[in-house]
């Protein structure tokens, strides 16, 4: 595969993910506003953190997978037995330690059971299933993606996805007691899960297809596909330790559970923005640089394939930097400057901003600088805690936190553009960057006068 064919499968999945991004956001969004108006609010609450839990720990059990498999599948592709192997390893792994996972599941969602007061045994009995077979789906979402696969695995979901839904909505319509209701829903996301996967583990001869023959060191490939998991799991734990599902609960111990709402909200609202380009992008990013890693002009390649992966990168989020622009105009214009307002403001400009840094960290990741990664996030670790440790001990408000919070996010990530800049001498697209940056504040200057006018006429 030359570069320009790499070019085209890196474009073609991005776009393939924003298909299913969107028939993603779409459906949830559906089901959770029919269920909200239908089941009483226990009901819907266990509905909400039975999902929550289970995706957390799917998380948590990852095991820098989201990041290595992407990296070593195309070294492992240069001898067809040993990619077979590879595969095969992958998913076994994937079974043992979701199965191993299960009984914290188990306790959690006892935990949950106990504090909702629902005594629904049928539906928590089904939360095992579920937990399985979304893990496996999401084992199997990495290998296809790995491989550029993105078109059928995404085609192949979504149905399933639009199938589930249909379902569900017709469930919710004809079903009346709402216990039966969680029942039959977590049911039919087991029964589509199940099915995905069947198909999904069918059709792995798509991959398997690609015959290569080139001795490689298995046993040392496979070392380095350990560690480098390893890492990679360590650094994106360190990296949630910033996070809404930490920072909830830290925030409604040091603030309150009023203002830990409001940053709850504000949060929400701001990562709508960040998961757009993130779910877009997925693992594309990783899976592009890999590709180049493995090319026999690797070293003359890797500054074209950042640039071309930060100008796309660019291309995604600058758009949403000019609508959050608006929607901030709106809000002085409204004179609503109210404190969600101002931390949603702040983690929507600091989210987006790391997200056209995130480039740098990939370099690194694919390159393997784990001293480098792990300096930066040893250094990030001490200034999180240090300022966990401030908020503790003075009187600092929420919007400042918020703030300061955001500040060792970047600090981080500017450490990380500032190492792969050293050590690998890439640069930043900047006329890419600007003319992009031109055309928003163009959209802008026509849009603002359009926003005083639609407030003149509502007024």
């Amino acid at each position: 595969m030359n570069f320009n064919q790499l070019l085209e499968k890196f474009n073609s999945g991005i776009n393939w993910n924003a298909y299913f991004y969107a028939t993603h956001k779409i459906t949830a969004t559906v089901v959770i506003f029919l269920l909200y108006n239908k089941l009483d609010l226990s009901s819907f609450a266990a509905w909400a953190n039975i999902n929550s839990i289970i995706f957390l720990i799917l998380l948590w059990a990852d095991l820098g997978f989201r990041k290595s498999i992407p990296r070593y599948a195309p070294v492992f592709l240069k001898n067809a037995q040993a990619h077979k192997i590879f595969i095969r390893s992958l998913i076994l792994c994937q079974i043992t330690i979701l199965v191993m996972t299960m009984p914290f599941l188990y306790y959690s969602s006892k935990s949950l059971q106990t504090t909702l007061n629902i005594d629904n045994i049928y539906a928590f009995s089904i939360i095992p299933f579920i937990f399985l077979t979304e893990g496996l789906i999401a084992i199997l979402r990495l290998i296809y993606h790995a491989h550029f696969e993105q078109k059928f695995f995404n085609l192949l979901t979504s149905f399933m996805l639009i199938t589930e839904t249909l379902i569900n909505i017709g469930l919710i319509f004809l079903t009346n007691e709402n216990a039966r209701l969680l029942s039959n829903i977590f049911l039919t996301k087991t029964i589509m899960s199940s099915i995905t996967i069947i198909f999904l583990a069918s059709s792995l001869k798509k991959i398997y297809a690609i015959k290569q023959h080139e001795i490689i060191d298995t046993r040392q490939l496979t070392k380095d596909f350990i560690v480098h998991s390893l890492v990679m799991w360590l650094t994106s734990t360190l990296r949630s330790l910033s996070e809404r599902n930490f920072m909830i609960p830290l925030l409604t111990y040091m603030f309150g559970p009023l203002l830990a709402s409001a940053y709850k909200i504000a949060n929400d609202s701001a990562l709508i923005f960040q998961r757009i380009v993130l779910k877009t992008v997925g693992t594309a990013d990783t899976t592009f640089l890999s590709y180049v890693e493995v090319a026999p002009e690797e070293k003359k390649l890797t500054e074209v394939a950042f640039k071309k992966l930060a100008t796309k990168m660019a291309a995604l989020r600058l758009p949403l930097l000019g609508i959050i622009g608006l929607i901030m105009c709106w809000f002085f214009i409204q004179k609503n400057n109210t404190l969600v307002f101002h931390i949603f403001c702040i983690i929507s400009i600091s989210y987006l901003l790391e997200a056209m840094l995130l480039p740098y960290e990939r370099v690194l990741e694919v390159k393997r600088s784990y001293r480098a990664l792990m300096h930066i996030y040893l250094f990030y670790a001490l200034l999180l805690l240090f300022l966990i440790i401030s908020l503790s001990t003075t009187l600092i408000g929420l919007r400042t936190a918020i703030a300061l919070l955001c500040c060792v996010r970047l600090v981080s990530m500017f450490m990380m553009a500032y190492a792969a800049f050293i050590h690998f001498s890439v640069h930043f697209p900047f006329n890419s960057f600007f003319l992009f940056l031109k055309r928003i504040l163009y959209s802008g200057i026509v849009l603002i006068p359009f926003i005083f006018i639609v407030k003149f006429l509502i007024n």
